[in-house]
């Protein structure tokens, strides 16, 4: 259903801590698969800036169909989280699971700018709807999440419209 309306334990030099300007997003994603030995995803590679300290260019990141993995989404948040003016993110269709939601959740809490987040197709369930419930109500800028094809309950989902909704009204 389309709703409209842990990551920190890489080291502090893969998180970008630190000198933010010598380090681009391309290279922070690299150090970090590295560092969690997980596979680089090259569809990925291809669309981080590769410039260091260009943490803003990037809007929007689909990485639907293009699996990923749940170690390599460690790796992925790391990237979220130095992307100030993320608006859309699409993790649809790439396995995560409940554990999988509550990295996120940690991750993204609070963005300002992220107005679509779409999980459509992943095997999350009850857990994983009270958690995303609790994000859309700390992130006022978040007013899509997709959530077709999960396991997620009527009533959760409900619960999610409403504050979907809600947001929609605030902005």
């Amino acid at each position: 259903m389309a709703l409209l309306a842990d990551s920190r334990a890489a080291s502090a030099s893969a998180s970008g801590e630190g000198p933010t300007e010598t380090i681009s997003l391309q290279q922070l994603y690299i150090k970090a698969c590295e560092e969690m030995r997980c596979k680089k995803n090259s569809f990925l590679l291809g669309v981080l800036p590769s410039t260091p300290g260009d943490f803003g260019r990037l809007t929007e990141l689909d990485l639907s169909l293009n699996f990923v993995g749940r170690v390599g989404l460690r790796a992925v948040l790391l990237v979220v989280q130095r992307a100030p003016a993320l608006t859309r993110l699409c993790l649809a269709d790439n396995w995560l699971n409940n554990d999988s939601v509550k990295e996120l959740v940690a991750a993204v809490s609070g963005m300002p700018q992220l107005r679509h987040l779409d999980l459509s197709r992943n095997p999350i369930s009850h857990a994983a709807g009270k958690l995303l419930s609790e994000l859309v109500t700390r992130t006022p800028s978040l007013v899509y999440l997709g959530l077709e094809g999960t396991l997620i309950g009527p009533a959760v989902l409900r619960e999610i419209a409403a504050r979907l909704q809600a947001n929609a009204a605030g902005l």
